[in-house]
C-alpha cells in the first residue's frame, strides 16, 4: 500500500484530486485547528430519492440464476475467510463475491418498448404508467443470510430508477450514480433471494445500448465469536465478552456528549475483495467553511483506500440498542447510506475521509475535531463509539473509555504498510478503563469529553494475553494532528494568506511547501521568468525552480485539467484556488526513494470546471 494521500495513481493520472498542506503551511497561514460538534443541517440530497416502491414484477419470474449454499458451493471461500478473521488482522471479513453460474447481459432496446410486457433477459418487463418501462428479476442463493448484486458495465441513462428487495418485502431505492468504472454493488437485502427491478424512461428504449451485466452475488454472513460464518445452522460457541459496554448504559455523568455523538456513528461494509466492516463518523466544518462543502466521514485507510471501495459503501444508522442492554434492533429497520466519494487517504496516520453520494438521513450530528496538539498528554481521558462485530453481525452501538498510554507505552516499530506506531504525532497509544474494541471497531472515532475528534482506531500492539479485555496492550489510533494537515480543505479549513499568482495562469492562486526527507518544510517562492502558461515554485534556492503547474484545457471532457511536475526528490504538496469560484485543490507527491528511477508527477483530469 503506497503511503500516498488520495486515491493511488494509475499512470501518474489522479482519479480524484486531493492530499492536503502540512502542518507548517496551515499553522503558518492561520488556519483554524479545531471545531466543536454540532448538529447537522438539513440534508440537501445530491439526487433525487425514489418514493415510489417497485413494481414488483421481479417476484413473479423464476430466479435467473440460483446458487448451492455456501458450504457446498463455496467451501474454499469460507474457509478462507474463517482463517483470515482467526489472525484478529483488520478489517473483519464479513463476506465475499460469488460469480454467477452464467453472466446475464442485459441490454435495452426499442424492442421492448414496442411490446406492453414479456419476458427479456432471464427477467420480466412491462409498461408502468405513461411514460416509463420497468425490468425485474431475481438472483437467489440458498440459505444465504445477506446479499448484494454486482452489476458490471453499467450504462444507464439519466432518470433511471432501481431498487432491490428480499422476501421480505422491505426494499431500498438507488440510482446509477453508485456505480464507479462500469461497475455496481446494490443495497443489501436479508434472505436467499435478492430480486432487483429498474425503471427506464420510455424515451431511453432507443437503440443506444442502455443496460449492464448481473455478473456476480455477495454473499454477506452472521459470525461466531472467532469471525467464523454460521452456515448450515451451526451454533455459535460461548465466549465472554464482559468487557463490552452497550452504550446506551453510559450517561452524560460517564461521556458529557454521547446523546449527541452517537448519532454521528455509523456500522460501515463495503467490497474490497470480499465484503469487510469497520466503523466511523460524519465531522463539523471548520467555521466560514465555503458554501457547497458536505460534512465529510471519517473511518480507517486499512478499512478502505480506492474510490472503489468507497462507491460499495453501505453505512448503517442508528443501531443502538432501546434500553441498556436490550435486544438489538432489526438491521432492516435501519437508515441507511449507500455509495461515496472519496476525498482524501494515507498510512501515515491511517485515515479514510468520504463523502457519501447521497447525504445521511435526518436527526444526524457532527462531530467536532481538534488538531492544536502535536501529542496528547499521558493520562488523558478519550471515549470512542463503535461497532464490534461479536457473535453474529455488528453488535449495537458499544462504549469504550480510554486513558492515554505514559512512559509505559510499547514500542510497536513500523507495519509492513508503512505506518509508524511509534511517532506519536501520527499515533496514540490507549488502554482502555472501560468496555474495550474488537474487529469492526475499526476506523471509529475517538473522541475528547466535548465530543472533538483527535483520532480513529487502527490497530492494538504488545499482545501478552489473548484476552481481548486485558489492559495489558495497546489500541493505536490514527492522530487526528497529522490527519488534519491532509483533510483541512475539505473540513473548510482554507488558509486564507500566501497565495501566490502569476500573469503566466490567470484566475488561478497557488501556494507550494517541499520538505526534503529529515528537513523542515520550506514554504515555495514563485519564479517569474520561467516557463510560458505554467506557474514555477522554487524551494531551498531562489532561481532554481523545482514544482511546475499547469491548467490545461478546458479539455473535451469539459473539466480544466491541473498537470504537476516536479525537478526534486523532496516531499511536495500543492493548494490550487480557482479565484472565480473558490474552489481549492490540494495535491501530495510523496518523497521520491533513493532506488526509484523517476521523479513522478501527476495530472487531476477533472480539477476545476471552466
Amino acid at each position: 500500500m503506497p503511503a500516498i494521500v488520495s486515491v493511488r495513481l494509475r499512470s501518474l493520472v489522479l482519479a480524484l484530486a486531493f492530499a492536503l498542506p502540512t502542518v507548517a503551511l496551515a499553522q503558518g497561514s492561520g488556519t483554524v485547528r479545531s471545531a466543536p460538534l454540532a448538529p447537522a443541517p438539513a440534508p440537501v440530497a445530491k439526487a433525487a430519492p425514489v418514493d415510489e416502491p417497485p413494481a414488483r414484477l421481479a417476484a413473479a419470474v423464476e430466479p435467473l440464476a440460483r446458487l448451492a449454499e455456501a458450504r457446498l458451493g463455496a467451501a474454499d471461500q469460507l474457509e478462507a475467510l474463517a482463517t483470515r478473521n482467526r489472525s484478529d488482522r483488520p478489517p473483519l471479513q464479513i463476506g465475499f463475491a460469488r460469480p454467477l453460474p452464467l453472466e446475464r447481459r442485459v441490454r435495452f432496446s426499442d424492442e421492448l418498448a414496442a411490446a406492453p410486457a414479456g419476458l427479456h433477459a432471464g427477467g420480466a418487463f412491462a409498461r408502468v404508467g405513461v411514460g416509463s418501462t420497468v425490468w425485474g428479476a431475481a438472483v437467489e442463493v440458498a440459505g444465504s443470510h445477506r446479499l448484494r448484486l454486482h452489476l458490471a458495465e453499467v450504462e444507464l441513462p439519466a432518470g433511471t430508477r432501481m431498487w432491490v428487495y428480499g422476501d421480505d418485502g422491505a426494499a431500498f431505492a438507488f440510482g446509477p450514480g453508485l456505480a464507479h468504472d462500469g461497475g455496481l454493488w446494490t443495497p443489501s437485502v436479508y434472505g436467499p433471494s435478492i430480486r432487483l427491478e429498474v425503471e427506464l424512461p420510455r424515451e431511453a428504449l432507443d437503440g443506444a445500448g442502455h443496460g449492464f451485466t448481473v455478473d456476480r452475488v455477495g454473499e454477506i454472513f452472521r459470525l461466531g465469536p472467532e469471525g467464523e460464518p454460521l452456515v448450515g445452522g451451526i451454533a455459535p460457541k460461548a465466549e465472554d465478552f464482559s468487557c463490552l459496554t452497550d452504550a446506551t448504559c453510559i450517561g452524560a455523568g460517564t461521556f458529557p456528549v454521547i446523546d449527541q455523538a452517537e448519532k454521528a456513528i455509523a456500522a460501515i461494509e463495503f467490497f474490497d475483495g470480499g465484503f469487510f466492516g469497520c466503523s466511523g463518523g460524519l465531522l463539523n466544518l471548520a467555521a466560514g467553511a465555503p458554501a457547497g462543502l458536505d460534512p465529510p466521514f471519517l473511518t480507517a485507510n486499512h478499512c478502505f483506500d480506492t474510490q472503489a471501495g468507497a462507491a460499495s459503501l453501505e453505512a448503517f444508522w442508528d443501531h443502538r440498542t432501546a434500553t441498556c442492554n436490550g435486544a438489538a434492533p432489526d438491521m432492516n429497520s435501519l437508515p441507511r447510506s449507500n455509495g461515496a466519494t472519496l476525498l482524501a487517504t494515507s498510512v501515515e496516520s491511517d485515515f479514510t475521509l468520504v463523502d457519501f453520494d447521497l447525504d445521511p438521513p435526518g436527526d444526524r450530528v457532527l462531530l467536532g475535531w481538534n488538531a492544536e496538539n502535536p501529542t496528547l498528554a499521558p493520562g488523558t481521558e478519550l471515549h470512542r463509539l463503535s461497532h464490534p462485530v461479536v457473535s453474529f453481525e455488528p453488535h449495537p452501538l458499544q462504549y469504550t473509555r480510554y486513558d492515554v498510554r505514559g512512559d509505559d507505552l510499547h514500542q510497536c516499530g513500523t507495519t509492513k504498510d508503512g505506518h509508524d506506531t511509534d511517532d506519536l504525532t501520527k499515533f496514540h497509544h490507549l488502554v482502555f478503563t472501560q468496555g474495550g474494541s474488537y474487529l469492526g471497531s475499526s476506523g471509529a472515532p475517538s473522541m475528547l469529553a466535548n465530543g472533538q475528534v483527535v483520532g480513529q482506531l487502527f490497530a492494538a500492539c504488545g499482545f501478552e494475553t489473548e484476552s481481548a479485555c486485558s489492559t495489558a496492550y495497546d489500541d493505536l489510533d490514527g492522530n487526528f494532528y497529522t490527519t488534519f494537515d491532509f483533510v483541512s480543505a475539505f473540513l473548510g479549513a482554507i488558509p486564507e494568506e500566501g497565495w501566490l499568482t502569476t500573469p503566466q495562469v490567470p484566475g488561478f492562486e497557488f501556494q507550494v511547501e517541499i520538505t526534503p526527507p529529515g528537513s523542515a518544510p520550506v514554504t515555495g517562492r514563485m519564479e517569474p521568468d520561467c516557463i510560458v502558461e505554467t506557474f514555477c515554485a522554487s524551494g531551498a534556492l531562489t532561481g532554481r525552480p523545482e514544482v511546475f503547474v499547469k491548467i490545461i484545457g478546458p479539455r473535451p471532457n469539459g473539466f480544466l485539467w491541473v498537470q504537476i511536475s516536479r525537478f526534486t526528490a523532496s516531499r511536495v504538496q500543492i493548494l490550487v484556488r480557482q479565484v472565480s469560484t473558490g474552489q481549492v485543490k490540494s495535491y501530495v507527491l510523496e518523497t521520491v526513494p533513493p532506488t526509484a528511477d523517476d521523479v513522478a508527477g501527476l495530472q487531476d483530469r477533472t480539477a476545476f470546471v471552466p
